[in-house]
């Protein structure tokens, strides 16, 4: 069956392998249909964002897009409602909000418009085919996506022929600050712990806007990474390709691994942490209960908060479009944007705000480097 075959292929099948098997073989060989196909693909999709969250690694995201995607092109889930089996449409809204959540995370805002267009018509037929009593959690998950998204789009990019750009905040080797003739500092970012306890935030899935805008601020990319085009690099591809391209300049750079990655814990739980060198970040207007954090163990401890009060007019709104202090560490010219009400800026102006940025990136790192109480 389906879930007998997701275990035996699960490990190594790529998206090209399965869209390549002939469509009678799927249909009368193995006597699947279509929505099964759609269902074994996609749980090869939801893995692979399982291997991302476990890994912080970006590339594993991309393997989930592609299947997903394939899934949406071949249309294998069109014929789901003709089962007049309520089951499998549900399988087909989970698919709907999976995708969603991926192109959420890789910020691809042309596919989302699409998609979210598609889920709504979706709870529609699921609701009017079942006679379901106002979609139930479906209709929620629909506010909840609209919400997420009009919080990711507080500020926008437009060229001069009116196309807007997506901002990308991942890491990458042209925003470490070059210390040294080397990237970055002798510090390494091995595990972050990111909770949080802002329930009236706007959300989607198990991710708080802020949480969502932490994790990019936290994950390393390459320069060849980019998620807004339509052509997919896959963990294999981009393997291959970086040993086939690799140079001395590559080599000595030493590209940094990702932090493994934590979400909702309680703070008490940092604790056992400090064993290690540890820098803390609060976002909270109870931060300072954060000065008097225990260091049970003598190691180095740096801990940063957010201001104890913001202006009214900014406070009322964080459950709608985040906290600005994590908006800040997030995108800082899009969170001085955020607070002086400018809701769009030309691409040409920031790019050269992002320039000045990267000088006090380099300064900040210099300072870090060159403080003698870490014993760096």
């Amino acid at each position: 069956n389906c879930r007998n075959l997701v275990i035996i292929i699960g490990k190594t099948i790529s998206q090209k392998l399965l869209t390549s098997i002939p469509k009678q073989i799927l249909d009368k060989k193995l006597d699947l249909k279509r929505w099964q196909i759609g269902e074994i693909a996609s749980k090869i999709g939801q893995l692979y964002y399982h291997y991302y969250l476990r890994t912080s690694d970006v590339t594993y995201l991309m393997e989930s897009y592609s299947f997903y995607r394939a899934i949406h092109s071949r249309a294998y889930y069109n014929k789901a409602a003709k089962e007049e089996k309520p089951d499998i449409m549900i399988k087909k809204l989970r698919y709907y909000a999976r995708f969603i959540v991926v192109c959420v995370l890789l910020q691809k805002t042309d596919t989302l418009s699409g998609l979210v267009t598609e889920l709504t018509n979706c709870v529609d037929e699921y609701v009017e085919h079942y006679e379901i009593k106002e979609g139930g959690e479906w209709q929620i998950v629909l506010r909840e996506i609209h919400s997420f998204l009009t919080a990711d789009n507080l500020l926008q990019i437009s060229k001069d022929d009116g196309r807007m750009v997506v901002a990308e905040n991942r890491l990458k080797p042209q925003t470490i600050p070059i210390i040294g003739g080397s990237f970055g500092t002798n510090l390494k970012l091995t595990d972050v712990i990111i909770v949080g306890n802002c329930s009236k935030q706007v959300k989607f899935s198990e991710l708080t806007i802020d949480m969502y805008r932490m994790l990019q601020a936290v994950e390393y990319v390459s320069s060849k990474f980019d998620s807004t085009t339509s052509e997919i690099v896959t963990k294999n591809d981009t393997d291959i390709e970086e040993k086939e391209t690799e140079t001395v300049e590559d080599t000595k750079s030493n590209k940094p691994k990702n932090p493994h990655k934590y979400l909702l814990l309680h703070p008490e739980d940092l604790i056992p942490f400090s064993r290690k060198p540890m820098f803390i970040i609060i976002e909270s207007d109870n931060g300072l209960a954060f000065s008097n954090f225990p260091q049970l163990f003598g190691q180095p401890l740096v801990c940063l908060m957010s201001p104890s009060t913001v202006p009214v007019a900014i406070s009322e709104k964080s459950h709608l479009s985040g906290n600005f202090f994590t908006m800040f560490l997030h995108c800082p010219l899009m969170g001085f944007c955020y607070i002086c009400e400018i809701s769009e800026i030309p691409h040409n102006l920031w790019e050269k705000c992002q320039t000045l940025l990267q000088n006090i990136w380099r300064i900040i790192a210099t300072n870090i480097t060159n403080c003698p109480t870490l014993g760096l």
